[in-house]
């Protein structure tokens, strides 16, 4: 029992000896017993958080939307196919090893990613934010971005997720 769940049972059977288990023998029995059923415990959760992972990994490697995360200083973390392709590189591993500041970059005008950044800081959540990126090729183009800052448990910045996608600019009214 692992945690009042059943994991398994151990079964033995002896057949060339007729007489009981001593009480040492029982209390060893009882040890090897909890440590193998721990062990497939954690064997299990390890399957899970392996398929849990794999599952997230390729909802991340096939979606059809940009996706990628940033730290604070305007690199890269990690990004999926998809934003590499809306950027024009060859991979997600090329656009991280090209891009050093996505500040200076790919941001076409400074000031929508201060305001950008103004607005998270202020625990604003954005949704479809525009703004126009340069594109490995120096071509342009619009994406609608939606952004949050992550932060760890004590409530400490960690890096920006970032959702943006291919859009016409609104037209002022």
């Amino acid at each position: 029992l692992v945690a009042k769940k059943l994991v398994g049972v151990l079964n033995l059977n002896v057949v060339d000896r007729p007489r009981l288990f001593t009480l040492g023998q029982m209390k060893a029995l009882t040890i090897l017993a909890g440590t193998a059923a721990a062990a497939l415990e954690s064997a299990s959760l390890y399957t899970q958080v392996q398929k849990a992972e794999e599952s997230y990994r390729s909802i991340f490697e096939n979606a059809v939307e940009g996706i990628f995360r940033a730290g604070g200083n305007g690199r890269f973390l990690n990004a999926n196919p998809a934003m590499a392709q809306i950027l024009g590189y060859e991979s997600p591993q090329d656009l991280i090893d090209s891009v050093n500041d996505i500040r200076q970059d790919l941001y076409v005008d400074s000031n929508r990613y201060a305001e950008w950044e103004g607005r998270l800081q202020r625990g604003e959540k954005l949704v479809g934010f525009e703004a126009q990126y340069r594109r490995k090729d120096q071509s342009l183009v619009w994406l609608a971005e939606s952004a949050r800052p992550v932060c760890d448990h004590r409530g400490a910045f960690v890096y920006f997720e970032r959702t943006p996608k291919r859009t016409p600019p609104t037209k002022p009214a």
